[in-house]
C-alpha cells in the first residue's frame, strides 16, 4: 500500500477538526476521558487501510476507532482493561440493531417496574465510601432503578439501558461532574443537592436516545471483536494478521493526567463490574518487582529523559520507567500482530514530570523501530474542547503548577 495521502496530511486536511461536535455524533452517547476525535480516526483508517482490512485498537476506550472502522467497511479488534469502556464500545458497535420503537417500549416497561417497586426494601451495595458519594435516598432509588432495568429481556437493549444507568449514577452522585476525577461537592452545594433518580434517568435516556439519530452503521459483513483484558495478556489475535494498529494509549500517570479508573469507578460499582482498580491494573500501575529490562536503558530518548527526572526525584523517575517498561512490552506484543507493510499509528500527548517534558512521541518511535518498524511521519494537532484542567501539578508539590497537555502528536510507522 504505497499510495498513501501524505499530501492531504500536510496541506489540505486540518487534523485539529475544530468543527467536530461530539454532541452531534453517535460518539456522544457516553462521555469518556481522552476520546480520539471521530473524524481523525476515520481519516487515518481511510488513509492506511482498504475495505475488509483489520484495524486493532489495543486501548479502545469508548470504541471510537472500532465504530469508525466498522462504518468504513473494515474489520476491527478492540482491547481494554476498563469494564466501562467495554460496555460503551459494545453498545456503540451494535447501535444499528436497536429499533427506536422497541427502545421506547422497554423504557415504559422500566418506568412501570420502577413505580411498582416504590416502598420496597432493597439490599443496597456495600462498596467502600458509598455514603460519602451517595445520599441514602439516592442509594435506595438507584437500587430500585437497577432492579427495574432487569425487566428488559433482550441483550443489546439491556446493555443500552445499563449505559444510561451508568450516566445516571454519576449525575446523581455527590461528585463534581464537570471533571473526570472524583471530587466531592462542597458542603454548601451538597446541602442543596437532592437529585431525583428517576427524572435524571429519564433525562439521560432522552439525551442518549437522541444520539441514535447520528448513527451511520448499516448492516454489513464486517466484524468487531472486543476483548476485556490488559493488552499484555492478549493471546487471541494471530501474528501478522493486523493491517493497522490505531490507538491513543494511556498517558502513564493517573494522578496528574487522566484517571480512567476514577472516572469509571462509581458506575462500575453500581453495575457490579468493579473487580479491580482500573488505574492500578493499567500499564505501569503496579510496582515493579525485580530489575527493569536492560533494553530500556539502550533506548536513547527514554534513557535521557529518565536520567533527567532521576536527578530531581528518584521515585517519580521509577514511576515513569515502570510505565514505559509495560509500554515497551505492549509494543513488543503488538508489533508481532501487524502484517509486513502494515501500519501502527499512535496518537499521543507529551506530559510533564517535575517540569520535564516526556517525549512520548519520540519514545514510541524508537520502541517500534526496535521491533522492525520504520518511522514515516509525525504530525501535530491541537487538542480541541479539552476537558482537563489547563494546569496541573506535575511535581506533586503544593502550589507548583504547569500547563497540561495542549497538543497531540500522530506518530506514523510502517512494518518492514
Amino acid at each position: 500500500m504505497e499510495n498513501l495521502k501524505f499530501d492531504l496530511f500536510l496541506s489540505n486536511v486540518d487534523i485539529d477538526f475544530k468543527d467536530y461536535k461530539i454532541k452531534e455524533s453517535i460518539h456522544g452517547i457516553h462521555s469518556y476521558p481522552a476520546m480520539m476525535p471521530a473524524p481523525l480516526a476515520e481519516f487515518l483508517i481511510q488513509s492506511f487501510t482498504r475495505r475488509n482490512d483489520i484495524v486493532l485498537d489495543p486501548f479502545c476506550g469508548s470504541g471510537t476507532v472500532l465504530y469508525e472502522a466498522l462504518k468504513n467497511g473494515r474489520n476491527a479488534i478492540g482491547v481494554d482493561i476498563n469494564p466501562l469502556a467495554i460496555l460503551i464500545s459494545n453498545v456503540k458497535i451494535n447501535i444499528g440493531k436497536i429499533e427506536l420503537s422497541k427502545l421506547e417500549k422497554f423504557f415504559i416497561e422500566i418506568f412501570k417496574a420502577y413505580q411498582q417497586l416504590e416502598g420496597k426494601e432493597f439490599e443496597l451495595p456495600k462498596f467502600k465510601n458509598i455514603d460519602f458519594w451517595f445520599k441514602k435516598e439516592v442509594q435506595i432509588n438507584l437500587q430500585r432503578l437497577k432492579t427495574a432495568i432487569e425487566v428488559v429481556d433482550q441483550d443489546i437493549y439491556k446493555l443500552f439501558f445499563k449505559l444510561v444507568f451508568a450516566k445516571t449514577v454519576r449525575n446523581v452522585s455527590n461528585t463534581r461532574n464537570s471533571e473526570f476525577k472524583l471530587y466531592r461537592l462542597e458542603e454548601e452545594k451538597l446541602k442543596q443537592h437532592n437529585p431525583d433518580v428517576w427524572k435524571t434517568f429519564e433525562r439521560d435516556f432522552k439525551v442518549t436516545e437522541e444520539k441514535l439519530l447520528y448513527r451511520e452503521i448499516t448492516n454489513n459483513s464486517n466484524y468487531v471483536k472486543i476483548f476485556h483484558k490488559n493488552i499484555l495478556d492478549l493471546d487471541e489475535v494471530e501474528n501478522e494478521t493486523v493491517d493497522l494498529i490505531l490507538t491513543s494509549p494511556p498517558y502513564g500517570d493517573a494522578r496528574t493526567t487522566v484517571a480512567y479508573g476514577q472516572f469509571s469507578r462509581l458506575s462500575l460499582q453500581w453495575l457490579n463490574l468493579w473487580e479491580y482498580d482500573v488505574d492500578k491494573e493499567s500499564l505501569g500501575g503496579k510496582k515493579k518487582i525485580g530489575e527493569f529490562d536492560p533494553i530500556l536503558f539502550q533506548l536513547p530518548v527514554l534513557n535521557s529523559v529518565f536520567n533527567k527526572i532521576l536527578q530531581l526525584d528518584s521515585k517519580r523517575a521509577e514511576e515513569v520507567l515502570r510505565f514505559f517498561h509495560d509500554y515497551f512490552y505492549s509494543i513488543k506484543k503488538l508489533a508481532k500482530l501487524v502484517r509486513k507493510k502494515g501500519y501502527a499509528v499512535y496518537v499521543v500527548a507529551n506530559r510533564k514530570v517535575r517540569g520535564i517534558e516526556i517525549p512520548t512521541d519520540e519514545i514510541t518511535k524508537e520502541m517500534f523501530e526496535f521491533f522492525g518498524f520504520v518511522w514515516v511521519d509525525t504530525l501535530e494537532r491541537n487538542i480541541i474542547n479539552k476537558r482537563m484542567p489547563l494546569k496541573n501539578s506535575p511535581s506533586n508539590i503544593q502550589g507548583q503548577k504547569d500547563n497540561t497537555m495542549l497538543k497531540e502528536k500522530v506518530v506514523i510507522l510502517r512494518k518492514i
